[in-house]
């Protein structure tokens, strides 16, 4: 993800990145882009731009956690050619391997509860509670946030049980299935 000392910016980016994890595309750092260099603070005005910036990349690092969070300074002009893309890679990756893997995401797994039924854990960072909705449909359960939707294929064992309780807990959304009190009753024809 990259984002921008922006408020709006970060919204968005936290909304894209729970809309991602949705579907299993993983995140493994958030770039803070166009951060004013050390020698802005001799100027008044670039310094309180400088402390508004410090103050969002503390509210990115809190939000994106444990994301690493890697900077990349206000470059001079457009990032556009070899040598001025090479300059920038050296500068976001001082500290790191440019091809390391930085953070994995968790997958959606599916587990016993203890009392017969089972959980599943949908990994979803940051999400709206507000904005959520879950149901089961057939042999899917179908997860919507904001405007996404995903239809999870459960497995053989999960199917036949019935949608118990939907929560966010933390990073994610546990949904629990258990067998129905009483099942109906079959038709004779």
């Amino acid at each position: 993800l990259v984002v921008t000392p922006e408020r709006m910016v970060i919204d968005e980016a936290r909304r894209a990145h729970t809309e991602l994890s949705l579907f299993e595309v993983h995140c493994d750092a958030v770039v803070m882009n166009r951060l004013l260099p050390a020698e802005a603070d001799e100027i008044p005005f670039f310094r309180d731009a400088r402390r508004r910036e410090a103050e969002r990349y503390r509210e990115v690092e809190a939000l994106f956690a444990p994301l690493p969070i890697l900077s990349a300074p206000l470059q001079d002009d457009e990032v556009m050619g070899l040598a001025r893309l090479a300059r920038l890679g050296a500068q976001l990756f001082a500290k790191v391997e440019p091809d390391a893997v930085l953070h994995t995401g968790a997958r959606v797994r599916f587990e016993r509860d203890g009392t017969g039924g089972y959980r599943a854990i949908v990994p979803l960072p940051r999400a709206d509670r507000e904005g959520l909705d879950v149901v089961k449909i057939d042999d899917d359960l179908v997860v919507t946030t904001g405007a996404r939707r995903r239809a999870i294929r459960l497995p053989r064992r999960v199917a036949p049980l019935s949608l118990a309780e939907a929560r966010v807990d933390g990073d994610s959304l546990v949904v629990r299935f258990l067998r129905r009190a009483v099942e109906p009753a079959a038709e004779v024809g």
